[in-house]
């Protein structure tokens, strides 16, 4: 669950106008996020000569807490008409987290953390994760006159 109020990010859109424009407009926005991680399920099931498995455990004490990210996002604002007042948003949302997000393989192995390091045999120290991400952003404008 990420989130980040307004008061956490800048947004600069332009050019700026009152009442409704024909023109597309451009926005940038940058700033930090904080995400938390309420809860981790691993799950993994597959089919072997001898019949069907599944296993599935709770990892939320694998992972950190919560997590801090920068954002970058940019894009643009088309108005769908001169005197319509509804417009298309488009962009490109990236972010990337400066902590440890700690967590699990795909064999479902704890990763550890610098305090705790993994007591796995695939491991014999602890390598940092980060949360990478990108995204296109599509929504919907109403402009107010």
């Amino acid at each position: 669950m990420a989130m980040c109020p307004n008061w956490c990010r800048r947004r600069l859109a332009g050019p700026r106008r009152a009442g409704p424009t024909s023109k597309p407009s451009s926005y940038i926005e940058f700033g930090p996020q904080l995400t938390n991680i309420s809860s981790a399920t691993y799950t993994r099931s597959g089919t072997t000569p001898i019949g069907t498995y599944e296993d599935e455990k709770d990892v939320s004490e694998e992972y950190s807490g919560s997590y801090l990210s920068g954002v970058l996002s940019f894009g643009a604002k088309i108005p769908l008409g001169e005197d319509f007042p509804i417009g298309v948003l488009i962009g490109i949302r990236l972010q990337y987290s400066f902590g440890d997000l700690m967590g699990v393989d795909g064999y479902g192995y704890s990763l550890g953390s610098e305090e705790n390091p993994p007591s796995s045999f695939l491991y014999d120290s602890h390598q940092p994760t980060q949360a990478v991400s990108a995204g296109i952003v599509i929504g919907a404008t109403y402009t107010i006159k």
